[in-house]
C-alpha cells in the first residue's frame, strides 16, 4: 500500500510537472506572438513613414511645377501692379509701372515670357531676355528631415 500510495504521489507530480511545464510554454507562446506582433506593426510603421516621406516629396515637386505652370505667360497690364518686379532696361532697373507707355520696351499687347531655369544654368546665360521673367528653382535638404524640398522664386536682377 506504501509503495500504491508512492507511486501515485509520482504520477501527480509528474502531472503538476507537465501542467506546469505546458502552461510556461503556452506562456511562452503567447509573449512570443505579442512580440512577433509589436515586430510587425514597427515594420508597417516604417513603411508607412516611407511612403509618407516620398508622398510628401513628390506633392512638393508638383507644387512647385503648378506654380510655374500658372504664370507661364502674362500681359504687360497684368504684371505692371507688381511693384516690386524690376526689370533691367537698357542697363537701368526700372519698376514695371514705368514700362506702361514705353514704346521702346513693352506696349500693352507685349507679353513677358516665363521661364523656370536653375540657378547656374541662369549664371551662364550669355545673354538675358528683357522680356524674360526667369524663375530661379532650387532642390534643398529641409533641415531636421531627410526630406527634400524644391524652391522657386523670382529674381531681381539688380
Amino acid at each position: 500500500m506504501v509503495q500504491a500510495n508512492s507511486a501515485n504521489n509520482n504520477i501527480r507530480v509528474k502531472a503538476t510537472t507537465k501542467t506546469v511545464a505546458n502552461n510556461a510554454v503556452e506562456t511562452s507562446n503567447s509573449q512570443a506572438k505579442q512580440w512577433a506582433d509589436v515586430a510587425k506593426s514597427y515594420a508597417e510603421s516604417a513603411q508607412t513613414s516611407e511612403q509618407n516621406v516620398s508622398s510628401a516629396s513628390a506633392q512638393i515637386a508638383q507644387a512647385a511645377s503648378s506654380a510655374l505652370s500658372q504664370i507661364t505667360e502674362s500681359k504687360n497690364t497684368a504684371i505692371s501692379e507688381i511693384e516690386k518686379l524690376y526689370p533691367d532696361v537698357a542697363g537701368k532697373i526700372t519698376k514695371v509701372s514705368e514700362l506702361e507707355n514705353d514704346a521702346g520696351y513693352l506696349t500693352e499687347n507685349d507679353t513677358i515670357k516665363v521661364q523656370s531655369i536653375t540657378q547656374e544654368a541662369y549664371n551662364e546665360l550669355k545673354k538675358k531676355d528683357n522680356n524674360t521673367l526667369y524663375i530661379i528653382y532650387s532642390h534643398f535638404l529641409i533641415w531636421g528631415t531627410s526630406l527634400w524640398g524644391t524652391g522657386i522664386w523670382g529674381l531681381n536682377d539688380e
